[in-house]
């Protein structure tokens, strides 16, 4: 990028979240504008990047920053995420750590099950393509516990192949199915809603003995 005329002008920011000493220097004196770590902090974002912006762009992110939001500044809770990919892990800890959730990672759907019958999350954020065991096993075995079925159970996945996936896992019991890309508070506004209708729903929801 640096070699181009014209590309050299664009402004190049490093963001990774596996920093070494000494990487920042490096990175900058080897052409890089600006530097970031992860996890980003979605309230300081905009900020940030402001400064690598020309004006008009500036004037747009300011635009962004101001758009009113959902109020899930004092988000809390702790939600298991379950990924086999570090990642997308890592990507969980970036979006949801600044909200102040507290985050529980399981990279299978047996490390989950695992997981599960020692505490309870107030939600289950899954994948759906992973090896051996996918999503839909996991919310199976969820679903099928007396216990369990009450946690909000959120999908989100970026390889969905089409509508039948999505109404799959819906018709399985999931709160929501979610497609990546998607802005931290927006995430967080869903998570929330779950949230909020899994606890009315567990007010009234009868146990696996319950036969009226």
């Amino acid at each position: 990028l640096k070699q181009d005329p014209e590309l050299r002008k664009i402004p190049l920011v490093a963001v990774t979240a596996y920093a070494m000493v000494g990487d920042r220097e490096k990175l900058l004196t080897e052409g890089f504008n600006g530097y970031l770590s992860k996890p980003i902090n979605p309230e300081t974002f905009v900020a940030e990047m402001t400064p690598y912006l020309r004006p008009k762009q500036a004037v747009v992110m300011d635009h962004f920053a101001q758009e009113k939001r959902p109020d899930v500044t004092a988000a809390e809770g702790t939600i298991l995420v379950v990924d086999n990919s570090p990642v997308n892990i890592s990507l969980a800890h970036s979006m949801l750590d600044p909200f102040g959730y507290t985050i529980v990672e399981a990279r299978s759907v047996d490390e989950a099950m695992q997981i599960l019958a020692e505490q309870s999350p107030d939600l289950i954020l899954s994948d759906l393509h992973m090896p051996l065991k996918d999503g839909f096993d996991l919310i199976e075995a969820v679903k099928a516990d007396d216990e369990l079925r009450k946690i909000p159970f959120v999908f989100i996945s970026s390889t969905v192949w089409g509508d039948r996936e999505r109404e799959h896992g819906l018709s399985l019991g999931a709160a929501r199915f979610i497609i990546r890309p998607i802005e931290p508070q927006d995430l967080v506004a869903e998570i929330e809603s779950c949230r909020s209708k899994g606890k009315l729903l567990a007010n009234v929801m009868p146990s696996g003995n319950d036969n009226r």
